[in-house]
């Protein structure tokens, strides 16, 4: 009868210990579960950076070109007032080279209008 009285605890012991496995096991299984999903998580996020770094470069890059494209438009700007000032200049003078001729024919007796 000691034998039994000790059996049966022994018994529950070892279906208590098994459980005990049983629940480790699934433990360990949602770690291993937890760390691979932590790993995707960890890719996707460095894809995420290395994409928000692309981006980063060519908005600088579309910066860079908007720079010139508005200093190119100042340097056409610029050119285009400094023609404009020269045809004026240049109309003048070819007024006072016409209104010289005039005066040199008259002189020289020509009759005809230059």
């Amino acid at each position: 009868m000691a034998a039994r009285d000790t059996a049966v605890p022994i018994e529950d012991s070892i279906a208590k210990s098994n459980g005990g496995v049983t629940k480790l096991q699934q433990v360990a299984e949602a770690i291993r579960g937890i760390t691979e999903n932590t790993g995707k998580a960890k890719r996707f996020i460095d894809e995420v950076s290395l994409a928000s770094l692309e981006e980063a470069k060519g908005v600088d890059e579309i910066s860079k070109g908007v720079i010139q494209m508005q200093q190119s438009t100042r340097d056409t700007a610029s050119f285009s007032e400094e023609s404009a000032a020269a045809g004026q200049q240049l109309s003048a003078q070819a007024k006072t080279l016409n209104s010289i001729a005039q005066q040199m024919a008259s002189m020289v007796g020509a009759d005809e209008r230059v």
